[in-house]
């Protein structure tokens, strides 16, 4: 029997002037047999896998290799094994149109200084595998970062209980996240499978925030690289960085207390009036434990007032941030002027801040080489 190996539908067989669809056996007796093997061309559009190679930028961006380089590159499947050469020569793409249906296994050999990563279809992967199927196509990209560049960023899940301890969740838990930012939108699952943590070192240099999915009635902290907790999980991606971001979930507190913001501004006359210029100004209100530092917002898309609400019970703290050219003043609840504003709250109380600013040029330094006259008219 004559067969060729890896024989599929596209070959057929003439043996002494008959063809034949399959491989049949045949008997020598001492004459000659005439044995012709045919593989019909294949159509247009045909399977093709496509190989392209590129270089990661600290930036995340992705350009050429230099013409110098040179990789080399595995394709490994049922009976096939061949490498293949990316270089400048072919402009760091090769075309393999010689694959049979099935699964096959894209590698890179030699690559000691990089990071290797791959993009099938668009989709980025630790490990490249495809499914050849007929009049179908995949293109698989393969990149490489140095190893130097590499960033980690580890994100857990935790509960707080009721002393402020934090613990992991409990077995039936789950948690889905989104992870947002540097033209990213991505969803994670965090739950016993995982031991609610998961490792990212793909992510390239930029600003990302992660954004809880579930809707519940605990309330969601974010404690970046051991800052304050806060409400918001952003953070920041550099060459070689390490980001630790775990998630609280702080569930049976006492919430029901409200704290207003108002922005003021003392004209020339010394009287308060509302910002009329379009200026934003920085507010931070924080706890002395870190379970609350959140800076917000006055501007005029909100008509410089802000409601601050679902606070648990405790000392609040108000300072204004970045006040170059004014001096600041704070009046609570419509009490006296001070330098410092320190609010607590306890049961359902509501608490109203108002953040005066004064511009430093409407004051004056009178010492003895200068007179300051007053007049009352």
């Amino acid at each position: 029997t004559l067969k060729e190996i890896n024989e599929d539908d596209a070959i057929s067989y003439v043996i002494n002037g008959k063809p034949h669809q399959k491989a049949v056996p045949f008997v020598l007796n001492g004459e000659r047999v005439d044995i012709h093997v045919i593989n019909a061309a294949k159509p247009h559009g045909s399977y093709v896998l496509d190989l392209f190679k590129y270089m990661k930028k600290d930036s995340g961006g992705l350009m050429r290799p230099a013409d110098g380089d040179c990789f080399h590159i595995e394709v490994v499947g049922d009976r096939f094994r061949k490498n293949f050469t990316l270089e400048a020569a072919n402009r760091f793409h090769v075309r393999v149109d010689d694959l049979l249906p099935g699964t096959y296994r894209i590698s890179e050999l030699k690559n000691e200084a990089y990071i290797t990563t791959y993009r099938v279809n668009g989709n980025e992967v630790k490990q490249a595998v495809i499914d050849v199927k007929d009049q179908r196509g995949d293109v698989v990209e393969i990149i490489n970062e140095l190893a130097v560049n590499r960033s980690l960023v580890d994100i857990f899940q935790y509960c707080m209980d009721e002393k402020g301890q934090l613990t992991k969740p409990r077995p039936q838990e789950s948690f889905r996240i989104l992870l947002s930012g540097n033209n990213m939108h991505r969803f994670y699952t965090l739950d016993q499978g995982n031991d609610w943590h998961i490792q990212l070192d793909t992510l390239a240099t930029g600003e990302y925030e992660i954004i809880k999915q579930e809707s519940s009635d605990d309330q969601v902290w974010y404690r970046i690289n051991g800052a304050p907790d806060s409400r918001s999980g952003a953070f920041t991606v550099s060459g070689g960085s390490q980001n630790l971001i775990e998630i609280i979930n702080q569930s049976d507190v006492s919430s029901d207390g409200t704290i207003r913001l108002e922005k003021r501004v003392r004209d020339e006359n010394g009287d308060l009036i509302t910002p009329s210029n379009g200026e934003s100004f920085m507010v931070r209100v924080w706890k002395d434990n870190g379970a609350f530092d959140v800076t917000y917002t006055l501007d005029p898309y909100n008509g410089y007032s802000l409601l601050v609400d679902g606070l648990s019970h405790g000392t609040y703290h108000i300072r204004e941030v970045n006040t170059s050219g004014y001096g600041v003043s704070y009046v609570v609840n419509g009490g006296a002027e001070s330098s410092s504003a320190n609010v607590t709250l306890s049961d359902e109380e509501s608490q109203q801040v108002t953040i005066i600013n004064t511009k430093t040029d409407l004051f004056f330094h009178v010492d003895q080489g200068n007179d300051l006259r007053v007049v009352i008219e």
